[in-house]
């Protein structure tokens, strides 16, 4: 970054009382001045360090309350699967296709993803067959977290109906950090109105193409690659792509569309033809552009001014509308993109994405 850190600005924030010590009347704190306030005392100006950061979370918590919504009435109920039984625990979330419930199966924490409607069985019967395909035997390195295990699939009947469960693996770590949960990137760029530093987008996008090339290897097409199913960890810099309801073998055409999200698909998977690794490919292009400010559903992506050349040229070749002249290969991309960024900052150095503590969290798969 080329601003100069305003140690005055850093030190009033930490003392602060309230919002209105630092914009006069809480009603002038306002999510665009907020914005550019957080902006001249994020923690890579003051090397690191995050206290006023912090100090404005907890003025903002205190002044507006948690954002996060009050949780839903839940009763505890079980499921089962012949002489397996599952606790469901909590309603974690309620998706497109599925309510997604907390459980575990030998000790591992999982979740438990119910077909909301019986006519979306048979999409959660592809996600247990694409799950199947593309995680066993991951090789025992940090790529493994990249994808959920599917530990059961069944049905049960409920209300003289048939519906699909899948158990998968729940996000989580197993490592004490500032922030316990996974985020989707949808909430990251929510926290980011104006969008996130380049260097924060590429370790995120570089995860994201190791986990499309494990998929890919296994003769795969996630078809869905979007910021709701795309999880991240900000400290621990893990993530997991998630929702395998869409998911179809290289050269099939894809299932469907998700409802809100059209402007993410490549058009031969609109067109409704037979999609290969491409098709991945440039629906991550649009989450990495729309992490970095760009509008996702503009025909034309146009990107904020402190965007390098280099990583907009990256981003818009992932956007070429043929396909035949679309990059497949997302090993060769995660490649490409480690060296821009070899010769625009240098070796990789941790950089923690700091999210704003009002930020309601996710765990789901």
């Amino acid at each position: 970054m080329s601003k100069k850190p305003d140690l005055t600005l850093f030190a009033a924030v930490v003392a602060a009382k309230s919002l209105a010590d630092l914009f006069g009347t809480a009603a002038a704190a306002t999510d665009a001045s907020i914005r550019k306030l957080r902006a001249n005392i994020h923690a890579d100006l003051f090397g690191g360090d995050d206290t006023a950061w912090r100090r404005l979370d907890v003025l903002i918590a205190e002044a507006r309350g948690p954002v996060a919504p009050a949780p839903p009435v839940f009763s505890p109920f079980e499921l089962r699967a012949g002489k397996t039984t599952y606790a469901m625990t909590a309603l974690l979330a309620s998706g497109d296709l599925c309510e997604v419930y907390a459980t575990e199966r030998d000790g591992v924490a999982a979740v438990a993803k119910v077909a909301r409607d019986p006519r979306d069985n048979d999409l959660l019967a592809a996600e247990a067959a694409a799950l199947r395909a593309v995680s066993p035997n991951l090789p025992a390195t940090g790529l493994s977290r990249l994808l959920p295990q599917l530990l059961d699939t069944f049905e049960v009947r409920s209300g003289g109906e048939r519906r699909r469960v899948n158990i998968i693996t729940r996000a989580s770590t197993a490592r004490k950090s500032p922030d316990p949960e996974y985020v989707t990137l949808a909430q990251v760029r929510a926290a980011y109105l104006d969008g996130l530093d380049f260097r924060d987008v590429a370790w995120i996008a570089r995860r994201m193409l190791g986990a499309l090339g494990l998929v890919h290897d296994r003769g795969h097409v996630h078809a869905a690659v979007l910021p709701a199913h795309v999880l991240v960890h900000p400290t621990e810099h893990d993530a997991l792509l998630v929702d395998w309801c869409y998911a179809v073998s290289a050269g099939s055409k894809g299932r469907a569309l998700v409802k809100g999200s059209e402007t993410y698909y490549p058009p031969e998977l609109v067109a409704g033809k037979p999609i290969g690794p491409q098709a991945d490919v440039y629906m991550l292009g649009r989450c990495v552009a729309h992490l970095l400010g760009a509008d996702a559903a503009a025909d034309v992506l146009t990107f904020p001014p402190g965007v390098p050349r280099e990583i907009r040229a990256f981003v818009l070749g992932t956007q070429i509308a043929n396909p035949a002249r679309r990059s497949a290969d997302a090993w060769a991309l995660h490649d490409d993109l480690g060296k821009i960024l070899d010769g625009l900052v240098g070796p990789p150095t941790f950089r923690r994405l700091h999210m704003p503590s009002t930020t309601t969290t996710t765990t789901t798969t």
